[in-house]
């Protein structure tokens, strides 16, 4: 023997391997043994094999096999004993298999293949070409490959070839096995109660194309109302009301046409009916949780839980609606409101929480705020999330009459220096009434005096506004939610809601 394919050694050691001289033993062999599959089957799978009683860091395999008999469609080492090979040289072509593969080619050198009654070194993909009762050789053979020859060498941890013994292998082509129909009842349905359902099992089929007869019946489940169809490929009913979730269940039975004995075939399929009295999410307010961030730029208007729990699906979150319930101006004191979730569930509101819907301003005292976007609730979920809104800057605003008073006086007084006695001593009396004025405006401007409503009446009979902002949510359909499978629109148990008052007199 002479080894021809020198990259195995050659990577190993940087020269030519060694061959041992030693006598050939059983234990350090390749073989694939018998393969036996079915006349025109695809996607057959062929095994070369080894068994070694040395530590092997490479290998070579040289491999004829008849082409008229089968058609190689892949050479892959995925699945076998050596995984991952940092080298896999393939010169293969049609009717020979040729190929080398180094295990390790990093030093330092750690891996090998330990000693081993059976060890795959290769997996080869075939169709099969050949006639039924066909048996044809899969032989060991040394010197083939299309660019450089290749001999059948195993390699051990030192880098020297050692002898192996080669045990051929044999493809067997039988006759496929008899066949029988398909019977394919369609997919599992998850639907609401009192709902129309229909069941399509047209994807079944005879393999030799003959026709089949088709026949259902209901095997589990509260009985189905108004069934139809039940010799034909659909079937269709109407799902009963359900004292909760419930699981109905079909067989199919699909026979053969023109067959002698009949040739049958069964199918299963499930439809869970839901529930919808019990169809909810779970809506809780988190207490105590309006405040003012930001440098009293923005204010957590309100806090809650949302969950949802279904075994049977998912759940659509898709609206959220709050109402003003204080008695402050909220057109006046916040600019635009959103929503957001805990989205790096840390349980509280900051900058990377996620935001969900648009930006929302209350434009009239007392009309709702909502939100509309597409978000998924997984089953036993749940979900924080915040009303937060920019707080108008109130403080700037209120000031600007007084000063504006104040400014007339200023004015006027640099216009008395330069008149008479008389008109200086008239504009400082102007003075001083400007000045009691503006001091007496700048409470009112400021918003002070709260808690006597939109328009109520404080000391004197001057309207006075309060600055105490709540938002609730006031009934279940506040919160929108749908299951994922069914479609169906629910609400949340828990609403209505009263969210908790913020005091907006000491922002600024």
């Amino acid at each position: 023997m002479r080894p021809r394919f020198n990259l195995v050694p050659a990577l190993i050691l940087g020269a030519h391997a060694c061959l041992l001289e030693a006598p050939l033993r059983a234990e350090n062999r390749f073989f694939i043994g018998e393969v036996t599959v079915p006349e025109k089957a695809a996607d057959q799978k062929l095994d070369v094999h080894c068994e070694h009683d040395v530590a092997a860091r490479a290998y070579s395999l040289s491999i004829q096999y008849d082409s008229k008999a089968m058609r190689v469609t892949s050479i892959g080492h995925e699945g076998t004993s050596v995984e991952n090979p940092d080298f896999w040289g393939d010169t293969s072509r049609e009717g020979e298999i040729a190929l080398g593969v180094v295990l390790d080619t990093t030093s330092p050198l750690t891996r090998y293949l330990p000693p081993a009654s059976d060890h795959t070194l290769a997996r080869v993909t075939f169709d099969v070409i050949g006639k039924a009762g066909t048996t044809s050789p899969i032989a060991f053979k040394d010197d083939l490959g299309q660019f450089n020859p290749v001999d059948n060498v195993l390699t051990n941890e030192s880098g020297r070839d050692v002898p192996i013994e080669l045990t051929n292998g044999t493809l067997r082509i039988v006759a496929p096995a008899a066949t029988v129909p398909i019977a394919n009842a369609g997919p599992d349905q998850i639907v609401p109660e009192v709902s129309r359902v229909e069941i399509d099992a047209s994807r079944s089929h005879s393999p030799e194309g003959k026709s089949l007869v088709f026949a259902w019946r209901q095997t589990g489940g509260p009985p189905v109302q108004e069934l139809s169809g039940q010799d034909t490929s659909q079937i269709s009913f109407t799902v009963p009301p359900v004292g909760g979730d419930s699981e109905i269940t079909f067989e199919l039975v699909v026979t053969e046409t023109g067959s002698a004995p009949s040739k049958t075939a069964k199918d299963e399929v499930k439809v869970f009916a839901i529930d919808l009295d019990q169809r909810r999410g779970a809506l809780q307010a988190v207490p105590g949780a309006a405040q003012v961030i930001d440098g009293a730029t923005r204010a957590i208007l309100f806090q809650g839980d949302l969950s949802w729990n279904s075994a049977m699906e998912d759940g659509f979150w898709t609206r959220m609606r709050f109402t003003p319930g204080g008695a402050g101006d909220e057109s006046t004191l916040l600019r635009g409101t959103s929503l957001h979730w805990d989205s790096n569930s840390n349980g509280v509101f900051d900058a990377s929480d996620e935001k969900l819907g648009g930006t929302e301003t209350v434009a009239v005292d007392g009309d709702p705020v909502e939100f509309t976007f597409f978000e998924l609730l997984r089953n036993g979920e749940t979900r924080r999330f915040f009303l937060v809104a920019d707080l108008e800057p109130q403080g700037s605003r209120g000031f600007l009459l007084p000063l504006a008073i104040l400014g007339a006086g200023l004015g006027a007084t640099r216009r008395a220096r330069r008149a008479g006695s008389r008109a200086r001593r008239a504009v400082f009396r102007g003075l001083i009434i400007l000045l009691v004025a503006a001091a007496a405006l700048v409470p009112v401007a400021c918003g002070g005096g709260g808690g006597g409503g939109r328009g109520g009446g404080g000391g004197g009979g001057q309207p006075t506004v309060s600055r105490e902002v709540r938002f609730d949510v006031v009934a279940p359909n506040d919160v929108g939610l749908q299951g994922t499978e069914t479609g169906v629109q629910v609400g949340a148990s828990g609403a209505p809601i009263q969210g908790p008052a913020l005091d907006l007199r000491t922002v600024p």
